[in-house]
């Protein structure tokens, strides 16, 4: 996602540098927005796994654990970015059943 990394000051990069952590699947990075010009103050990252496992089940789970991490942390939006192979409309459609799972 453009300017992400740039409105976190950094620190994505900095996780992929150190390999604090590495894209492995359901892995989490959590940090703060330092640019003001963005609406949410917090964004979380979950791996994926390798983009050849980016199947609709693979989405669903994640969605479904990113959807109740950010149910636990009580927060009242978020969004949900599907990056990977195959039908986009199957993978829009797992992780909204994914997100409903959570719910």
């Amino acid at each position: 996602m453009p300017g992400l990394d740039a409105a976190t000051g950094g620190e994505i990069a900095r996780m992929l540098a150190s390999k604090e952590c590495q894209g492995k699947a359901f892995e989490w990075f959590i940090t703060a927005v330092m640019d003001g010009g963005w609406r949410c103050r917090r964004v979380a990252l979950v791996g994926g796994g390798s983009q050849e496992n980016a199947t609709g089940e693979q989405v669903r789970k994640l969605a479904t654990v990113g959807g109740l991490a950010a149910r636990q942390r009580r927060v009242d939006r978020a969004a949900f970015l599907v990056r990977g192979r195959g039908d986009a409309a199957e993978l829009a459609k797992a992780a909204a059943e994914g997100l409903t799972l959570s719910e």
